[in-house]
């Protein structure tokens, strides 16, 4: 989002600031968990890599790290790709359309999202419990670390889409020309 694109009467709204604040916020909690996921997968593997061809010994626990960081790297992605409006979509039909029709069709896009990012949510609640009783052999680590990160996507996706329909209903008055609303996240 750019503040040029929301100006309303030459002036900057209040609720943009905000709802603009609270999208970057967003993308950089995402921006951490996968630059922290990342770096710690390479940083197990890489060192069980060294551990094996110089001393022939390997870290047991290294091949675990991914099967836990991994969905949380996946999450984190969703939902910066979300934030950032960058994730693939189809626009051929919100691009021949105009105004209020354009508004109508971006904000139920965004229910449709949100609404299927609260059924992820509570049809995975049966997974998430069951793998609090699922541990790692090597590390004994519970499952649910991995699973949880369902959550953290899902719940922030809610979140966005709720943002996005805010900004479309009362900040921006030329949905049509603005990427933010051509994203369907």
């Amino acid at each position: 989002m750019s503040t040029s694109e929301y100006k309303m009467n030459k002036e900057v709204n209040p609720l943009f600031i905000l709802i603009n604040n609270l999208i970057k916020y967003i993308d950089l909690l995402a921006a951490f968990v996968v630059i922290s996921s990342i770096t710690v997968m390479f940083l197990s593997l890489f060192s069980n890599v060294i551990l094996r061809y110089t001393l022939s010994q390997s870290i047991d626990w290294a091949y675990e790290v991914p099967s836990i960081l991994f969905p949380w790297m996946v999450a984190g992605g969703i939902v910066m790709a979300a934030a950032r409006g960058k994730d693939i979509s189809v626009t051929v039909l919100t691009d021949m359309l105009y105004g209020k029709l354009h508004k109508f069709l971006m904000i139920l896009i965004h229910l449709i999202i949100g609404i299927i990012s609260i059924t992820v949510m509570i049809s995975g609640e049966r997974i998430l419990m069951a793998s609090k009783f699922q541990r790692l052999p090597e590390t004994g680590i519970q499952q649910i670390w991995g699973y949880s990160s369902i959550y953290f996507a899902f719940s922030l996706v809610f979140i966005l889409c709720l943002l996005h329909i805010l900004s479309i209903l009362f900040i921006n008055t030329d949905t049509e020309t603005s990427e933010e609303y051509t994203s369907f996240s």
